[in-house]
């Protein structure tokens, strides 16, 4: 099926550690599965809205940094 999201990824320990990139084109890994599972749900919902694969993970890459924000900040 190649319409399933399979992130660039490398190895790292039992997890693989995907990365997508931002819109000014970083490179985020996504070094957690709850991270890794968040952004490819955005990616898939914003593929079949109609966005380029590019804008997808720029979506999702934001998403990601907004979510580690949150987190920092609440202490979790």
């Amino acid at each position: 099926m190649s319409d399933i999201y399979h992130p660039r990824s490398e190895k790292g320990g039992g997890l693989r550690i995907a990365k997508i990139t931002d819109k000014n084109g970083q490179v985020v890994k996504l070094e957690r599965l709850d991270e890794q599972l968040y952004a490819a749900q955005i990616i898939q919902a914003q593929v079949l809205l109609g966005a380029s694969r590019e804008e997808a993970e720029a979506i999702a890459a934001e998403a990601i940094l907004e979510r580690r924000k949150a987190r920092q900040w609440f202490g979790q």
